[in-house]
């Protein structure tokens, strides 16, 4: 018997509940496909499943409220194709948000045959390290999920054709990526990109590359080695098809005005022109050494640029950093400052980008803390960008109206109740507001003031409706309100050119007129 294509499986379980006493081969085309898309399965049955379908081949578990998996699903040998899109687990009493899918077993990695594995719009946020070990891995997509960091262990998955990684929150791709030799589709737009990697210039046989949508200033040198990569394709409704797709990043090498221009413009700058870098400029990267001091510093502090001390253990600002006058750059994520002290940053006056994201500080009980404030940030009058993720920050300083130069302000993660109109009367430059997965139950009717903001985030949080002025935002290509309690879109809202508008609960009436074909709300 041949074997059909398992990339392209077709329904063969009608919606509804699925009763596992029935003999499984009632519920399937062939003996090789399970199709159980929309079930509403709670778990699976692994015993029963290799008992029916020994040789199953292809599992659809689509749009189910599966929140863990069973670990004998690894015994499951045969499977060539999990498809695990949208898991969404009905809440219970006492947990007021759904739940979604966050981790699979170490077992999945361990599927001999697997070939693809698609886990679009969960909650995943780490993959299991086995997955580094599996050898015929050829397609995995993690659209829309909770990725913090790029899982560096997939980098050793060298049978990998197709990565998708669009609509997470991953700040840097690892150099070890250049070691995907078979990678030939990598989809990372609306993510959080601030620079690539050197080495993404050895993936020759990329012919589509997504980084719309993210902080990305410059392009490698030896990106034009990418000669497999053409010019962007999008369907009728704009979606990628394939390309390269580069836009919504503040260019400057090669600058926006020759990325608009097309491929060609790009690879003909980059063959052409070096890469600015002032000669005395010095920029420090300690990440991830375990550091709980910092000690000495390169050269001269005047010269000192920028400091990425990332993933290490300080419990305040150091104090080596404080001094340093000329510094624009500072990244701190993922250590144990729980709180900024008074006259840390005064010094700092020409800090350009601030990011001290998730700050996690184990105390003797077993409780933690996390970053509850920043009075101390309103000193830094020339701050472009602040980065305060994944802390418990509950209401923003007074004064931080002063720093009107704010181009970014990303802040998913915290405990804002409000985000002061004042705010949006004063931050007029402001182009990035990211205040997902917040308490947040109400946006100010002054939002509206924000005419230059090309990304606004407000997923995960507590809203009812959505203000009518925010119909006044022309520049807004990304809104997304995912996950709220939306009753109310304001019908002007198709007006807006806006690309991306993430999973509105489809089991809410919502009252909204969406005929642009440029707007869509994904349930």
């Amino acid at each position: 018997m041949s074997r059909r294509p398992v990339e392209n499986p077709v329904p063969v379980v009608p919606d509804g509940k699925i009763s596992w006493d029935k003999p499984l081969a009632t519920l399937v085309q062939s003996q090789e496909w399970l199709n159980m898309s929309g079930c509403h399965l709670t778990e699976i049955p692994v015993a029963k499943l290799r008992q029916g379908i020994p040789q199953v081949a292809a599992l659809n578990l689509d749009h189910n409220h599966l929140i863990d998996l069973p670990i004998d699903l690894g015994q499951v040998t045969s499977l060539v194709s999990i498809s695990l899109n949208n898991q969404s687990a009905i809440p219970r009493a006492s947990i007021s948000k759904r739940q979604h899918l966050q981790r699979l077993p170490e077992e999945v990695g361990r599927l001999p045959k697997l070939r693809m594995l698609l886990l679009c719009q969960n909650n995943v946020d780490r993959l299991p390290e086995s997955l580094a070990r599996t050898n015929a891995l050829c397609v995995l997509d993690l659209r829309l999920n909770n990725l913090q960091n790029f899982p560096e262990h997939v980098c050793s998955i060298r049978s990998l054709k197709q990565l998708f990684l669009s609509g997470n929150e991953i700040c840097e791709i690892p150099e070890a990526v250049g070691d995907l030799s078979h990678l030939e589709v990598l989809r990372i737009a609306n993510n959080r990109l601030f620079r690539l990697p050197d080495s993404i210039g050895n993936l020759r046989r990329l012919h589509t590359l997504s980084l719309r949508q993210n902080q990305l200033h410059r392009l490698p040198k030896d990106f034009a080695r990418l000669s497999q990569l053409g010019a962007p394709r999008t369907d009728r409704d704009g979606q990628a098809l394939d390309g390269l797709f580069l836009a919504s990043n503040p260019w400057e090498y090669p600058p926006v005005e020759v990325v608009e221009q097309g491929i060609e413009y790009v690879f003909e700058y980059l063959r052409t022109h070096d890469m600015p870098s002032p000669s005395s400029a010095i920029t420090v990267t300690v990440s991830n050494r375990h550091l709980s001091k910092l000690g000495q510093l390169p050269g001269d502090p005047a010269s000192i640029i920028s400091i990425d001390a990332r993933e290490n253990k300080f419990r305040e600002i150091p104090p080596e950093v404080a001094s340093l006058t000329n510094l624009e750059t500072l990244v701190l994520d993922r250590n144990r400052i729980t709180n900024l002290c008074a006259g840390t940053l005064k010094k700092m006056r020409s800090l350009t980008k601030f990011s001290v994201q998730d700050q996690y500080e184990i105390q003797e009980k077993g409780d933690y803390e996390r970053l509850q404030s920043i009075p101390e940030i309103v000193v830094c009058e020339n701050l472009t960008e602040l980065y305060i993720g994944y802390n418990w920050i509950g209401s923003l300083p007074q004064g931080m109206e002063r720093l009107k130069r704010l181009r970014v302000i990303d802040m998913p993660g915290n405990c804002l109740k409000e985000f002061p109109a004042k705010l949006c009367e004063r931050l007029l430059e402001l182009e990035f507001l990211g205040l997902s997965n917040n308490h947040l139950q109400k946006i100010p009717s002054e939002i509206g003031c924000l005419t230059k903001l090309k990304v606004l985030r407000l997923s995960k949080n507590k809203l009812r409706e959505i203000p009518k002025t925010i119909c006044k935002l022309s520049s807004l290509h990304t809104l997304s309100v995912r996950e709220n309690n939306l009753i109310y879109l304001p019908l002007d809202l198709h007006k807006l050119q806006v690309t991306h508008s993430y999973r509105v609960d489809p089991a809410r009436v919502i009252q909204r007129d969406m005929g642009h074909k440029n707007v869509q709300l994904h349930p």
